[in-house]
Parts: structure tokens; C-alpha cells; sequence
């Protein structure tokens, strides 16, 4: 009776990771919702309760520890898969929190999810070692710095993965640990307002995505929101590759004169919240393939990592073919940057460093107006299966490779343990005209504007060297301001286009003077401009840097 009952409730469900097939136990959607209906009065039998399901799950006393935490009442719980091979990935959640908070459903929500992980991975064959906590004084980081202080140095460097679980029950979420990182955005000709930019995508963030096209789900969005303070600031500040997966705990309502306001929203979805725990399932089997090491057996062969490089443009330029499109040239330089990006995929760090691609690219010697990049974790099975790689292009890639801007490129794969890790550069050429070329066409086409508005040509619309010098100065210091600080006319344009010919700027310029009340002065204004490459500043973009003044007659 009770065996078929188990054979009701549990399901083994198989999915291609890396060419391979891989299963793991499924919990009835029923068995999650009523874990998620018990919720333990205070710490004690929250303890209680997660031993429980740690040794229902396969963490038996060999496998699980409490560690005593100085100045805490409550342990570290810690249970422990061990895999086959080198590597380990922790996976955590807060152990400690005030039951008679609103969110203390949605935080025994979260920490109830790792037993519910144990006992799926541990069904599974996994070559890292899958260690989940459940840290105490997680506001203060406490229980997991005191974990990662009592581990040995080796045990520590083994750590290729740290995935903290915040705040679980609705649409599913990720963040970086650490601080935002704020950048100044020009608005109007002087004045910046500073404004938090996306974190740079990481190998973790990368295989979280793509787990959810694995199980064709949606794909889970970059939080906007200032990072949550968890557990895995601890181990960034170790240098250990960490990513917070979370959910979204508002919505948000339009009012009346336009506005928005967050409403908090502390119930669980149940439906949200089993989607979440496949998505984690599958994460971590993804992980485990892309980060477990393995030795290679004797006679078997590595396939030349230029190969699967030469199958990934290949495949990108077969796309691009049934689109219509023109296939992707190949530049070495991009190529070489690429393959740096691909280096650091494969050792799990961060993808970029302080520099945008484009400006890496410009460093190069390759100015380009527009450049993506894309990011792969093909098995080594790939070389001879185009299909294994068309079928890790998900929807949101596949925009980007058949985006028509885009008409260079350069492909790049390195291999480390069974998978190979590849990063596709798209970039869009920076035009090859000459600032006194691009001088020469803005000027016809402002006064091509004017024809086409029904108004006379300006009597005189001319390049000018001067202009130039001081564009080229705006270049140097990267400033419009220097531009416009640099010269009194009755009117000034400072702007930064790649082409600034066919700028939206041209018809601003065209239209000045034709405004109601000023017909009897619309033609009585000289034109003079200059424009500068910003090659001569100190990181070149390819951009143009351009100066107009208009001057009364």
C-alpha cells in the first residue's frame, strides 16, 4: 500500500543536461503544498521540523552537522551529498527569523525548500558534493562567516558555487550579492542624475537561465531592486562565485495622476513557489555538469575547442541565412577578446571587467557603434551535433544574433571539466567616414531637412575648423560641456552620434527658427559645425563627437 502510494507521488523526471541524460526525484506538487501549510510556531520546532526532513531526505547523522555559533542561539544545519568527483556547491537559506514578522511564512517557505532539494538531488547521480545550510544570524552574516571559517583552505577553494534561496513564493527573481554599482547619466546639457545599472551576468546567472529554458519556463529577470542582504555576501567577499535567487514581494499599481506605488504582497503562491523548486532542481544539475570535474578517460578525446567555435558560427550564420540575413565576418581581434571572455566563463568569474565590450573592443583598435555578447555551455558531444547547439539558442539569444546591426563577430570556446564554454561577440563596425567626411554629409543633410520642411536652404552651412578642434577637445575629456562652454552663439548643439548624418539632431538643427512668430527671421541664420572622432580621446569608441552653432546673419 504505501509503495503505491510513493509510486503516486514521486516522479522521476529525465531532461538533457550537456548531451547527457539526467533525472532527478520530482515531489508531487501535492507533497510541496502541504510542507508549505506547516508552519513551525517558533525556532525550536522549526529545528525540529527541519531535522526531520534533512534525515527524511537522506541527510542521516553521517551526513548532517550542527555547528554552534558563537553569540547565536540557533545552529548552522548543514546536510550533506557528497558527489564523485571534485567540487562542491552550497545552497542556503536563513535559519533564523521573527515568527510573528508578515514574512515569516514566505522565510519558513524558503528554508523548508532545502530538504525539499536534498531529496531531490540526492536521487540523482551528481559529480559535486551539494551542501545545504541553513545559516543562523544571517543579518549580520554570522553563521555562514563562521562557516567559512572553520572550513579547511582546500575545502574552501573547492567551492565552485554558492546559491542563496531569499524570500521564495512568487515569480522567481535573481540578484548579485554586493553593493549596486551607480553610473551618471547626462540629462538636458549639464546636469547627471546617478542611476543603478545592471549587474554584469555571470556563469551562475547564465545557467540559471538557462535551466528555465531547460524546462521551458519564463525566464527569470535581474531583480532592479537594491541587492538583499543574505548569506552570500560572505562568500563573495571569499571570492566564491555567488548568486541570490529570490522573488518579486510587491506589485505594482498605477494611480491616478500617473504615478506608482508598491503594494507588498507576503502570501505564497504554491503553483509559484513548486515551479521554483524544479527550476533550483534543475539549476543545480546544470551547475553540476558545468562545474563538476572529471577526469578524462584514457583514450577519449577532447575535440579542439577552435572546432566547436567554427560549429557555433556556423550554426549562428545558418540562422542568420534563413532570416535573409548577411552571415557574421569573422575579426581576430574580437575573436581574441572573446576568447578572454570565454576563459573566465569556464574558471566561473565574473564576465566583464570595468570596460564595456565596446570599450575592450576600442582598445583593440576596433571601434564599433553597437557590440553584445552571448554566452554558451555546450557538452562535448556538440562537435558532432549541430542540434545540441541550435537547441541551447533560446528565444532571447536568438534576438540578438539576427539583429541586422550586427555584421561582425568573434567566436570562442574553452573546455573545462565536460562542457565547453563559449561566448559569441556581436558587433556593429563603427562607419569609416572621416570627420571631415562626416562634416560634409550632416551638412547636406540639415539643409535637405529644410527643403523637405517646405523652408529655404540656410544661406550659409559650413564646416569648421575651429569647431573641430573643439569637438576633438569634447572627445579628449569626454565632456559636451567643453563644447558649448567653448564658443557664444545664438544657438548650440553638443551631442555624441555614430552617424551623425542621419542623427535625429539634423531635424532639430533644420528646424530652428521656424517656430510661430519668427517666418520674417526663419532664413537668417548661418550654420557652422564641426565634428571630431572620438578616437582621439582616450578610449575610442568610434563614435563622432559634434559641435554646431547657429548665428544670426
Amino acid at each position: 500500500m504505501s509503495f503505491a502510494r510513493c509510486a503516486i507521488l514521486l516522479l522521476l523526471f529525465a531532461f538533457p543536461v550537456g548531451g547527457h541524460a539526467v533525472s532527478y526525484l520530482r515531489l508531487d506538487s501535492g507533497i510541496v503544498e502541504r510542507r508549505l501549510k506547516v508552519v513551525p510556531a517558533d525556532a525550536v520546532s522549526r529545528m525540529r521540523l527541519l531535522r526531520q526532513q534533512f534525515q527524511s531526505a537522506g541527510c542521516d547523522p553521517a551526513r548532517s552537522t550542527e555547528q554552534s555559533v558563537e553569540g547565536e542561539a540557533l545552529p548552522n544545519m548543514i546536510c550533506t551529498l557528497p558527489g564523485s568527483a571534485k567540487g562542491t556547491i552550497v545552497i542556503a537559506a536563513a535559519l533564523d527569523f521573527d515568527v510573528a514578522a508578515d514574512e515569516s511564512h514566505s522565510r519558513w517557505a524558503t528554508v523548508a525548500m532545502l530538504p525539499l532539494l536534498a531529496e531531490s538531488l540526492n536521487s540523482s547521480s551528481h559529480r559535486c558534493t551539494f551542501v545545504l545550510v541553513a545559516f543562523t544570524g544571517h543579518e549580520k552574516q554570522v553563521g555562514s562567516e563562521a562557516y567559512l571559517k572553520a572550513l579547511p583552505e582546500s575545502t574552501k577553494r573547492s567551492i565552485v558555487a554558492m546559491i542563496d534561496l531569499d524570500r521564495l513564493g512568487r515569480e522567481p527573481i535573481y540578484a548579485f550579492p554586493g553593493p549596486q554599482v551607480m553610473r551618471d547619466v547626462r540629462v538636458g546639457r549639464t546636469a547627471t542624475i546617478a542611476v543603478a545599472t545592471p549587474h554584469d551576468e555571470t556563469p551562475l546567472s547564465q545557467l540559471l537561465l538557462a535551466a528555465a529554458n531547460t524546462l521551458k519556463f519564463p525566464l527569470p529577470p535581474q531583480s532592479a531592486d537594491a541587492p538583499p542582504v543574505t548569506d552570500a555576501i560572505s562568500f563573495d567577499r571569499e571570492k566564491i562565485p555567488a548568486l541570490v535567487v529570490t522573488s518579486r514581494w510587491y506589485a505594482t499599481l498605477n494611480k491616478f495622476d500617473g504615478t506608482q506605488v508598491r503594494v507588498q504582497e507576503e502570501k505564497t503562491d504554491p503553483k509559484q513557489y513548486y515551479q521554483t523548486y524544479n527550476l533550483l532542481c534543475v539549476f543545480g544539475l546544470h551547475l553540476d555538469q558545468a562545474f563538476g570535474s572529471e577526469r578524462v578517460k584514457p583514450g577519449e578525446k577532447v575535440v579542439a575547442e577552435k572546432e566547436i567555435a567554427d560549429h557555433l558560427l556556423a550554426v549562428i550564420n545558418g540562422l542568420r541565412a534563413n532570416s535573409k540575413l548577411a552571415p557574421l565576418t569573422l575579426e581576430p581581434r574580437v575573436a581574441g577578446d572573446a576568447l578572454q571572455q570565454a576563459a573566465a566563463f569556464a574558471a566561473n568569474k565574473r564576465l566583464s571587467n570595468e570596460l564595456t565590450v565596446e570599450q575592450r573592443l576600442a582598445t583593440l583598435s576596433v571601434p564599433v557603434t553597437g557590440a553584445s555578447e552571448v554566452w554558451f555551455v555546450f557538452p562535448e558531444e556538440a562537435s558532432k551535433n549541430d542540434a545540441l547547439i541550435r537547441e541551447s539558442i533560446g528565444e532571447d539569444t536568438r534576438k540578438s544574433l539576427l539583429d541586422p546591426r550586427y555584421t561582425m563577430t568573434g567566436v570562442a570556446a574553452v573546455h573545462r571539466g565536460k562542457s565547453y564554454f563559449a561566448v559569441a561577440t556581436l558587433v556593429s563596425p563603427a562607419s569609416e567616414l572621416s570627420g571631415s567626411d562626416a562634416e560634409e554629409a550632416m551638412v547636406k543633410a540639415i539643409q535637405q531637412s529644410r527643403v523637405k520642411l517646405g523652408f529655404s536652404e540656410f544661406p550659409s552651412a559650413t564646416p569648421s575648423s575651429g569647431l573641430r578642434e573643439l569637438a576633438c577637445s569634447m572627445a579628449k575629456q569626454n565632456s559636451l560641456q567643453v563644447g558649448i562652454d567653448g564658443i557664444n552663439a545664438t544657438k548650440v548643439y553638443a551631442f555624441e552620434s555614430n552617424d551623425p548624418a542621419n542623427s535625429s539632431w539634423v531635424l532639430e538643427i533644420a528646424k530652428y527658427g521656424t517656430e510661430p512668430g519668427a517666418n520674417q527671421q526663419m532664413n537668417s541664420y548661418e550654420v557652422t559645425l564641426g565634428i571630431c572622432r572620438s578616437t582621439s580621446g582616450p578610449i575610442s569608441t568610434g563614435n563622432f563627437y559634434v559641435l554646431v552653432e547657429l548665428n544670426r546673419k
